[in-house]
């Protein structure tokens, strides 16, 4: 993810960097399915618990967010698609995915194979531009999981 004027986050020296994480792209749980976020977003509602552990893992794909990077693309994200089906369509696949790919052995296996999954998404052609920030479809999703979870 690259910020407004070319700013990009990093990995400290010695850590795994986010987009050397995203690379296994486990399948998609068949069957799976969301719990609805309508109702539940903007209204104090809590999180279904799969919707819970993927914003978990979507805060560590980020290092905690501490500068509040992807929270504010996230809040951008859930702006332009709104709250509710379409964020719920959107976000779908990747909840599924993280959960396939949740073993219980923490996050870092979850956060490496989708850092490799950016990482492809980098070099082709899918990227988006969205308030200044370029993003990988996945980091866009992820920052919407971080900004979900608040």
């Amino acid at each position: 993810m690259t910020g407004p004027g070319g700013r990009g986050q990093r990995a400290e020296a010695g850590a795994i960097g986010r987009r050397d994480i995203l690379r296994a792209a486990g399948g998609v749980i068949a069957g799976a399915r969301l719990v609805s976020l309508v109702g539940l977003v903007g209204c104090g509602g809590a999180l279904p618990a799969e919707i819970h552990r993927a914003a978990e893992v979507a805060r560590s794909y980020f290092g905690g967010d501490p500068g509040g990077g992807a929270q504010t693309v996230g809040d951008a994200y859930r702006a332009a698609l709104g709250d509710g089906p379409r964020l719920e369509r959107d976000l779908e696949p990747l909840v599924a995915r993280i959960t396939a790919l949740d073993t219980g052995d923490g996050d870092d296996p979850v956060v490496t194979a989708l850092a490799a999954q950016v990482a492809d998404e980098l070099g082709g052609q899918g990227l988006v531009r969205l308030d200044g920030w370029t993003c990988a479809p996945t980091e866009l999703r992820l920052c919407a999981l971080v900004a979900l979870a608040g």
